[in-house]
């Protein structure tokens, strides 16, 4: 069966969003601190993105395929403070999403790997 690409990025974010939320819960007891997000290529799966989620204190320099979150746990407070793809953003109409082979959405699903 066929999934659209729609529906890989969900299932994408939804991980992400579940590898934050537990990042969160686990650091309760500190007060401030910022969640670094890289996506590299993996150093031993050809076509396989690792992304690594990694506490900091302070902030570290902008990198492509990297995002950045703040944590204030006191002020109950996560923002979101940038997000810098790995690649070139391309209009719609130059992906043929309809002509993706079925395999896709296995593709997609071991392209994420949370450390």
């Amino acid at each position: 069966m066929k999934e659209n690409i729609h529906t890989l990025r969900n299932e994408l974010t939804e991980a992400h969003q579940k590898k934050i939320e537990e990042i969160i819960n686990a650091n309760q007891s500190k007060s401030k601190y910022y969640i670094f997000v890289i996506s590299t290529p993996h150093s031993t799966l050809e076509g396989v993105i690792k992304t690594t989620f990694t506490l900091l204190s302070q902030i570290p320099p902008r990198m492509l395929g990297s995002m950045l979150y703040f944590v204030d746990n006191g002020a109950g407070k996560l923002e979101r403070l940038w997000v810098i793809p790995r690649d070139i953003i391309r209009p719609e109409k130059t992906v043929d999403y309809e002509n993706f082979d079925d395999n896709i959405q296995k593709i997609g699903k071991q392209q994420l790997i949370l450390n």
